[in-house]
């Protein structure tokens, strides 16, 4: 060091110093655990985030700040927990700007991260922003939504809530708590089902204690404190007391009971042992009432306690115990009602009361003169303390009456007849139903039978050439089976019917149904005489209409309404003409058959449709009629998108699709058509999106008198409206027509039904595809097109394959990359590649697509999915050994249901390749 220059030694120091200070102070960035240190070490109370910890827990002072015990808290001075703030959260300095809310691993990360140094905070996007970086807030932190239209949870609903300054509301403004108080999940839910504590296994009542916030109750209700609830709702300690959990703790009932306030029932809680009504006012003590057995609390008949409670009038000692003595109003003189109320004579001296001043009148009728409550108007009613018999005489007339001796008599003093003669029933009714209708007499021939069908409308037309109902006895037969006249009508035997006086003062026998009295015409029920309110019923049961002289005749039955013998065929039913008017509407009424349809919608009934709704003039309604008619849309309906957005169904007329509002579309050819049969004119239509085995079934062909098909009727009739369409099941197609009726189109017309061939007759036999298929190739032939090119095959589709002139290598050939055939999603075939090759032509003539997977199936054995196979056969999906159809003879229907020709199913004895025809020459 002598030789060092001068000052060497200064610097040396200088230099040293520096060294040592840079060493103290460690690394120029500090760490979390460094600025955590610096804190001091008594934990704030919280409840914490239960959002996860994505990084391992740190080690040293971090750990023992963020994850201090819950126990320690108990060893702070408890009165200043009420004092704690209440942000769980710290918002930046924009807090009114946005709802966002920085939330890390716990409170004290949170708190941490959100201090200087590190500023962590939340923008107005949501985003995280900070001042410092550091590892751990980046990763255990996020920024929490709590703008409105968040979830609430409040046990044990869901509801949507707004945070506004840390308080949350519903969306209806009612305020659900503190978000302090709440559980945030890692979504924004707030949870607030968490505040109630759980309860103890020993606890046999509805009680639960809840100190503010879940935390809160938890530390009151352990130990050393041990807060806890009474049956009657009352807060109670078993350990030490504390100032801060008898101040913020109460016991909240988890299933909130009904008071009876003197006569009004109202909601009502139980704290303190006190029952509270919704408003706060204080009913009375719990073991002061009487308790039903739902729980319900009677203070009614309790003495009312100044001290503790705030109900006017209060009620005199009145016990449960007593009797409820029928006690009788001042009127008690005139009648012989005495005011009941309840089966309780506390319920009946209030309801008694000047106040209330509920009463019996004369004919045991509940009244009152003073304010009506809901208690009285429920429990109150009069009683007869001298009650007189009721006499029945006839299943419709019934009047009171006395006895004196054996003899019955009237309210007027007539004598009703002996009591020997009636039945008593066990309630003291006296009947002498039994007595007024006529005997049957021995001899049951069938002129004692008549024919009803509920009324004589439906009568005629049930008993009628078609259907031949009639009565042998008391059997009912019939020529021609009918569901619907099977189920409404009966015999009835003509001498135990009731004695009826028409208005011609006639005596004949009546039958009576539905308040309506029908007279006995042979061997039917015949025309309705009035009705039972119109006519006078003498003692004897007679009904007597001959005083009614004035009053409308009963309606008789038009001639034209009565079914004449005609043949008619259910498959093409013939629908009532509509009237003139109604012309452009086509909704028809059908109800079940021709025969009904024309009795329903023929005069006097009159049923008619306005669109889909059936509606008729008269008063009361036909049950029948109700019951069997519907209004069917003679134009069938299909799902359409007639705009971007709006999906409805549409009628079509022929091939035009109109507009639900009645206004046309366009053609059937107009619409992309879906692979469920949705027609869409908002896209443009594809190529073979109808499949051929759809349109079979909308062909028309008109046949000669020999049966052999005739092409020139078929046209004559085409051009003059008449068409297939789909039936309104949307399965089978049926012949309609939108002009004038020709009849020989339609007695020679039909549509194809693949259900009506010979059962026992084999596929190939009666398959016109594999019968004609060479023929069908030559035409096919010569109007061949080839499916578009250039399509992206990821434009394929999972649900449809290649089926390529049922050879297995077919759809392999085609689906090469040279080739490049594959089916879209709308089941038509495109191809990806462009070049042309002699075997271009082969994929153009046989490929098409068919369901890849089981799809639904329809045909007479009811198989419920079906397959079809690349062998031309469509097979049974839970047994692929079964077939049951051919691919060339299947339909596909619009809801993508295959409906196969009915046969036989078969099982396949060996593999035998249904296409036998040579592919077109190149």
């Amino acid at each position: 060091m002598k030789d060092w220059p001068p000052g060497a030694v200064s610097y040396l120091v200088v230099i040293l110093c520096l060294l040592t200070s840079f060493i103290n102070a460690g690394p120029v960035h500090k760490s979390l655990t460094s600025v955590v240190s610096s804190l001091p070490s008594t934990a704030s109370f919280h409840t914490g985030y239960p959002v996860p910890t994505l990084i391992a827990e740190p080690a040293g002072p971090l750990k023992n700040i963020l994850l201090k015990s819950p126990e320690l808290i108990a060893e702070r001075d408890l009165d200043g927990l009420a004092d704690l703030a209440p942000d769980l959260s710290q918002r930046d300095s924009d807090e009114g700007l946005h709802d966002y809310a920085l939330v890390c691993d716990n409170k004290k990360a949170t708190d941490i991260c959100a201090k200087a140094p590190l500023s962590y905070s939340c923008n107005s996007n949501g985003k995280v922003t900070f001042t410092d970086p550091e590892l751990f807030c980046s990763v255990a932190c996020e920024c929490i939504n709590l703008k409105p239209a968040q979830r609430c949870i409040i046990q044990p609903q869901v509801v949507t809530c707004v945070t506004r300054n840390g308080v949350v509301y519903k969306d209806d403004g009612q305020k659900i708590g503190l978000v302090t108080e709440a559980l945030v999940h890692a979504n924004g839910t707030l949870d607030f089902s968490h505040a109630l504590s759980k309860r103890d296994d020993g606890v046999v009542h509805n009680f639960a204690l809840v100190c503010k916030d879940k935390s809160s109750t938890s530390l009151c209700s352990k130990k050393p404190f041990e807060y806890y609830c009474k049956d009657s709702g009352a807060v109670a300690r078993k350990g030490k007391y504390v100032k801060f959990c008898g101040y913020a703790c109460e016991c909240v009932n988890l299933a909130p009971r009904r008071c009876v306030d003197r006569l009004f029932e109202v909601a009502c809680k139980v704290l303190g042992g006190l029952a509270l009504a919704g408003n706060g006012t204080v009913l009375g003590r719990v073991e002061d009432a009487q308790v039903f057995p739902n729980g319900t609390l009677d203070f009614s008949h309790a003495s009312a306690k100044q001290e503790t409670s705030k109900v006017p009038d209060p009620v005199g000692n009145a016990l449960e115990s007593v009797p409820a003595t029928a006690k009788r109003d001042s009127l008690a003189a005139a009648h012989s009602y005495a005011l009941v109320c309840g089966q309780n004579q506390a319920w009946t001296n209030l309801c008694l009361k000047h106040a209330y001043g509920y009463y019996c009148t004369s004919n045991g009728a509940l009244r009152n003169s003073g304010k009506e409550v809901t208690l009285c108007e429920q429990t109150c009613e009069c009683v007869d303390l001298n009650p007189k018999p009721k006499c029945i005489l006839s299943p419709f007339l019934g009047v009171t009456c006395s006895v004196n001796g054996d003899m019955v008599y009237d309210d007027e003093g007539q004598p009703l007849g002996n009591v020997s003669d009636a039945v008593v029933h066990p309630n003291g009714t006296i009947d002498f139903t039994a007595s007024t209708i006529v005997t049957r007499e021995a001899d049951d021939t069938s002129d004692n039978w008549a024919l009803l069908c509920y009324n004589p409308h439906h009568t005629r037309t049930c008993h009628g050439s078609s259907f031949g109902y009639s009565c042998a006895n008391q059997n009912m037969t019939f020529t021609s089976h009918d569901s619907v006249c099977s189920e409404i009508c009966q015999c009835s035997n003509i001498k135990s019917m009731y004695r009826c006086i028409t208005r011609s003062s006639k005596h004949t026998g009546c039958h009576i149904d539905d308040n309506n009295a029908y007279e006995v015409n042979g061997p039917l029920i015949g025309d309705v005489l009035g009705r039972l309110a119109d006519a006078i019923i003498h003692p004897d049961a007679t009904i007597d209409f001959s005083g009614n002289n004035g009053a409308t005749n009963a309606p008789k039955i038009p001639s034209d309404t009565i079914v004449q013998d005609v043949e008619i065929e259910d498959i093409s039913p013939a629908l009532p003409k509509r009237d003139e008017d109604v012309s452009m509407d086509h909704w028809v009424l059908w109800c079940s058959n021709r025969q009904h349809t024309l009795t329903c919608g023929s005069a006097p009934i009159s049923y008619r449709c306005h669109q889909a709704l059936i509606v008729h003039d008269h008063d009361e309604a036909d049950w029948v009629c109700d019951k069997i008619c519907h209004c069917i849309d003679q134009y069938p309906t299909q799902q359409c998108i007639p705009t971007k957005g709006y999906v409805a169904l549409c009628p079509m007329q022929g091939n035009v699709v109109l507009h639900p509002n009645g206004t046309i579309l366009g053609n059937l050819s107009d619409a992309y058509i879906h692979p469920n049969g949705t027609l869409d004119f908002t896209r443009l239509p594809a190529k073979h999106d109808v499949s051929p085995r759809l349109l079979g079934l909308l062909h028309m062909h008109c046949v000669t008198a020999g049966g052999h098909q005739d092409d020139l009727l078929t046209q004559h009739c085409s051009e003059h409206g008449y068409s297939c369409v789909a039936d309104p099941e949307g399965l089978l197609s049926h012949l309609q027509h939108d002009s004038q009726v020709l009849k020989q189109c339609s007695d020679n017309c039909r549509c194809p039904r693949p259900f009506v061939h010979e059962p026992k007759m084999s596929i190939e036999d009666r398959s016109a595809s594999l019968k004609h298929f060479k023929v069908e190739n030559d035409i096919v032939q010569l109007n061949i097109s080839a499916p578009a090119s250039g399509i992206p095959h990821n434009q394929s589709s999972d649900t449809y394959q290649l089926d390529c002139g049922h050879l297995p290598e077919g759809p392999s050939f085609c689906s090469t990359a040279d080739m490049g055939y594959f089916c879209r999603a709308n089941a038509t075939v495109v191809r990806s590649s462009t070049e042309r090759s002699p075997g271009v032509t082969w994929c153009d003539f046989y490929c098409k697509c068919i369901f890849r997977h089981p799809i639904p199936c329809l045909n007479e054995w009811n198989i419920p999915f079906c397959q079809e196979m690349i062998d031309g056969s469509i097979r049974d999906a839970s047994n692929l050994s079964t077939v049951i159809g051919t691919i060339d003879n299947s339909w596909v229907m619009p809801n993508g249901t295959l409906l196969i020709d009915r046969g036989t199913p078969y099982v396949v004895q060996s593999y035998v390749n249904i296409t036998q025809v040579e592919p077109p020459s190149t």
